[in-house]
């Protein structure tokens, strides 16, 4: 999400018509259908990348120890149950360790999101909600570029989420065996350290 999302077609789409969208675009443009609105993506900062990057490095090697049968991808589009017009692409999930052949996920055991200063209180609300409602899903992380802070929502806690600030508060999935200082997911960038 640490891309400016700019919004395209007022009208409300369906997933078919959405995929009949995307065959007219060009292949380089990235989209995403937020509750029947188009929205395309634009490039993701380094900072935004590094951030997920240090993630998946990091979940990967603990879930190959802990859950092999599970594994890391990142920019790969989910679908969540009874919502057939929000087709997002989080910036990592966790998912079946053996690779799709799709570009959707029908499950997915983590979402996790790296904001940007163009995300609204509102549309990161929305779609944590509704990714709690995917029924396989664990976890949803909101992690911010522009500071040393995370959101974790957890199926376990009810989804209620807590907000994690500074590089020595622990991010920590029992799931999957995850334990880590949260400054360690903004290794190599230029974000501040708290």
């Amino acid at each position: 999400m640490s891309q400016r999302l700019q919004r395209i077609r007022p009208a409300t789409l369906s997933a078919g018509a959405y995929a009949a969208f995307l065959e007219a675009r060009p292949k380089e443009e990235r989209w995403q259908l937020i509750d029947g609105i188009a929205f395309m993506m634009t490039p993701p900062t380094g900072t935004h990348q590094r951030i997920a990057y240090n993630l998946a490095r990091r979940l990967d090697d603990v879930l190959e120890e802990n859950r092999p049968d599970l594994a890391t991808l990142q920019e790969i589009g989910v679908r969540v149950p009874g919502h057939d017009a929000f087709l997002p692409v989080p910036d990592l999930v966790v998912a079946d360790a053996v690779a799709p052949t799709t570009s959707y996920l029908d499950r997915f055991y983590l979402a996790a999101e790296v904001l940007s200063q163009s995300n609204t209180p509102e549309y990161v609300s929305m779609k944590v909600g509704r990714y709690a409602e995917h029924p396989d899903n664990l976890y949803t992380l909101v992690i911010d570029r522009a500071e040393t802070r995370c959101e974790v929502w957890s199926r376990a806690d009810d989804w209620r989420g807590s907000v994690l600030r500074g590089s020595d508060a622990m991010v920590e999935l029992p799931e999957f065996g995850f334990r880590i200082a949260l400054g360690h997911l903004y290794r190599n960038t230029a974000v501040p350290p708290v």
